[in-house]
């Protein structure tokens, strides 16, 4: 493959990029994009990447013309991908668009391919861009392969979400032998434990739902851990109680068996389940809380 042939590095693909990106700032910016100056997505920065490489020996020069064509339209998808990228954040990938002119003829084959887990509506919007590029007045026969790969500032961090919300959606319940209802969660360091239970009409989701509540405010149970750490007592021992779930989050608590030294225990505890919101957990049933510290 001659240097004078078949690659264009994308040293000078990225150079093309800098001068669309002037020339699009020259034409009004947001508003050659289609979108209004009260539109613009300003939560989340997107960024769109583009690599040539010249194929069938097509020669640098109309590599560099063909380049250039592609390279106009950068706007147009940039602004495809920045209004995607506003629905779905986590919306990533490339395309690979095959861009072909045989000779004596007129027609142009321009041919995308999703690679990298790419959305079908940012597909089809780029295409459309590409449908209306002056491909024709191009010099025959040109042949390259067109690489856009996109990506966004809040991408990884909505995956991180999502997979976080995802593995607690999965938090597992089992089924005791009366049929009853279980699960637990143990905090970071091992210092608090929740274990929840309840019956059929609390369901999986409702007992999941109660646990969770416990575990995002954890904290203030950490501190009944520590207040009970006190007068040379030890914390470890075992806190239960009952809760009787109520509209807006809230819960009426009841404590039951206390197995912790510190006479204080059981009322930070209490206090502690009362502050949990339990919105996700359904009113009028009841789950049964124990909440175990360790030494």
């Amino acid at each position: 493959m001659s240097r004078h042939g078949n690659q264009w590095c994308v040293g000078l693909a990225l150079g093309l990029l800098c001068a669309a990106q002037a020339s699009a700032q020259s034409k009004g910016g947001v508003a050659s994009s289609g979108m209004g100056q009260g539109e613009a997505v300003i939560n989340v920065r997107s960024d769109v990447k583009m690599a040539i490489k010249g194929t069938r020996a097509t020669t640098t020069d109309r590599i560099e013309k063909l380049g250039k064509t592609v390279t106009d339209s950068m706007p147009d998808i940039r602004a495809c991908y920045r209004e995607l990228a506003a629905k779905r954040p986590t919306t990533v990938g490339s395309l690979r668009v095959e861009i072909t002119l045989e000779q004596g003829t007129k027609d142009v084959s321009v041919q995308v391919t999703e690679q990298d887990g790419s959305d079908r509506e940012l597909t089809g919007c780029v295409k459309k861009v590409l449908g209306k590029l002056p491909l024709q007045r191009l010099e025959r026969p040109s042949a390259a392969i067109v690489t856009l790969e996109f990506s966004n500032t809040r991408a990884a961090g909505q995956g991180l979400v999502n997979d976080a919300a995802a593995k607690e959606a999965q938090t597992p319940v089992s089924t005791a032998a009366d049929g009853s209802l279980h699960s637990q969660v143990v905090t970071g360091d091992g210092k608090v434990r929740f274990d929840v239970s309840g019956d059929s009409k609390l369901g999986e989701d409702g007992v999941r739902a109660v646990l969770l509540a416990l575990k995002s405010q954890f904290a203030g149970f950490l501190d009944c851990r520590r207040r009970s750490n006190k007068n040379g007592l030890s914390p470890a021992g075992e806190v239960e109680a009952d809760l009787t779930l109520q509209r807006g989050g809230k819960a009426n608590v009841k404590i039951g068996r206390c197995t912790v030294a510190h006479e204080r225990a059981p009322i930070c505890v209490e206090r502690a389940l009362e502050k949990v919101s339990y919105e996700a957990a359904p009113p009028g049933k009841r789950a049964k809380v124990l909440v175990t510290f360790t030494e």
